[in-house]
């Protein structure tokens, strides 16, 4: 990759995720698309344009999630929604609207994940709130509010969801990571600010691998850590 909009450049590219052969998807924020690569890098495809309309259009994109189906969901950011698509780029579906309090309504929503059962969880970032849904964007529950506590957020920006579908936050602006079951019952935290060993700055990006290993990424501290599933650097 280099700067550009090329097939095979980018401009901002924010989320990123590998489908069930291992092809690399990256969200291509500033040239509000989608592009597929094989694992070597080389391009497969593209799909998506600026816009605000039911097809292929985006408005900078920021997470992407692709489920057991093979089923790609977008957080359409500045569009304050959610889209699913097929691997061909086919709107599948599409749910939210731009709003604070109501369930289904976004406020610049940016991560994204699905469980084992093909549920859908978004970061609601600007509305500090974690929203669940199922595969077809049926409400079924949030929580969050602005605040420290063990149910609040502050900009959180990123989820990811291990085998056992336990959930863990990137609570942005609190500096930490916050750990939820798959019905937002609290289990634990980490983190403070910092650059120490298991500080942060500002994380921003979250991942599990199949051994339960937690990868963060830290937007103020330039790194990567890497924790096991009970908060241990």
């Amino acid at each position: 990759g280099t700067q550009g909009n090329s097939d095979g450049q980018f401009q901002y590219p924010r989320g990123i995720a590998l489908d069930a052969s291992q092809n690399v998807w990256v969200v291509d924020s500033n040239n509000h698309r989608i592009q597929q690569f094989t694992p070597d890098g080389i391009f497969i495809k593209k799909f998506g344009t600026l816009g605000t309309g039911d097809g292929q259009e985006l408005k900078n994109p920021y997470g992407i999630a692709i489920d057991k189906n093979g089923y790609i969901y977008i957080t359409d950011t500045n569009n304050h929604r959610i889209k699913k698509f097929d691997s061909n780029g086919n709107l599948l579906t599409k749910w939210g609207k731009k709003g604070t309090t109501a369930e289904g309504d976004f406020n610049f929503p940016t991560g994204i994940a699905t469980d084992n059962e093909g549920n859908v969880y978004v970061a609601d970032t600007y509305n500090n709130r974690i929203q669940k849904f199922d595969s077809n964007g049926k409400f079924i529950k949030m929580w969050g509010t602005y605040g420290t506590g063990d149910t609040q957020f502050n900009r959180p920006f990123a989820i990811a969801i291990d085998q056992n579908n336990t959930i863990y936050i990137a609570d942005s602006y609190n500096n930490r990571v916050v750990v939820y079951d798959a019905d937002g019952n609290f289990l634990k935290k980490w983190g403070s600010y910092g650059n120490a060993t298991g500080q942060f700055k500002y994380p921003e990006g979250i991942s599990c691998d199949l051994r339960g290993f937690i990868f963060v990424t830290e937007y103020n501290n330039y790194r990567v850590q890497i924790f096991d599933s009970s908060g241990n650097y």
